[in-house]
């Protein structure tokens, strides 16, 4: 019953913060955010755990493949919204970071990728595209698209193609974003 657990540790004394059962693996880093500590495993859940302030944490059944990133009050993680004929359909959810409300109805930027997420999610078979922000836009890069969605308004901004030799529509064909200037 204790097989997967999270666990914080004070940096200074080692003394531990908090420890929690979890519902599986923790899928890549843990984020920190505002006294709260946000988190997917790879059952598809999502984790906040507050640190700093009082109250319970929060978690969601989001379908989640990749760890969340959070702006100010948004949380954003990428899901895989549901399979279809040789392949799935992923795309962007937005969440209060408060207290996991969901902000769109309707998923954000959804993308029909050749591949679906595995049956059995685990860090080595299926992660991302993780989200990277530049604080006003969210992007993604699932199959061969690479997608710009506005942070406040969840209302896509540009979708680009990407091609080239040996690139496939699988759901992880490119890395997740990285941004600079």
């Amino acid at each position: 019953e204790d097989s997967f657990r999270m666990l914080a540790v004070d940096l200074k004394t080692g003394k531990h913060s908090f420890d929690r059962n979890m519902t599986a693996d923790v899928m890549t880093a843990p984020v920190s955010s505002g006294g709260k500590v946000f988190f997917t495993c790879t059952d598809g859940r999502v984790f906040c755990i507050r640190t700093a302030e009082p109250g319970p944490g929060w978690h969601i059944v989001a379908n989640a493949t990749s760890a969340p990133v959070v702006v100010g009050d948004t949380l954003a993680v990428t899901t895989e919204e549901k399979k279809v004929l040789g392949g799935a359909i992923v795309s962007i959810r937005r969440y209060s970071a408060e207290n996991g409300t969901l902000l769109d109805k309707d998923p954000i930027a959804p993308t029909t990728v050749g591949k679906a997420v595995q049956t059995q999610r685990a860090e080595w078979d299926y992660q991302g595209p993780k989200i990277a922000s530049n604080g006003t836009r969210l992007y993604n890069a699932p199959g061969q698209s690479i997608n710009a969605v506005d942070l406040q308004t969840g209302k896509a901004c540009w979708c680009a193609t990407v091609t080239g030799n040996g690139l496939s529509n699988a759901a992880n064909s490119l890395t997740p974003p990285a941004l600079g200037k």
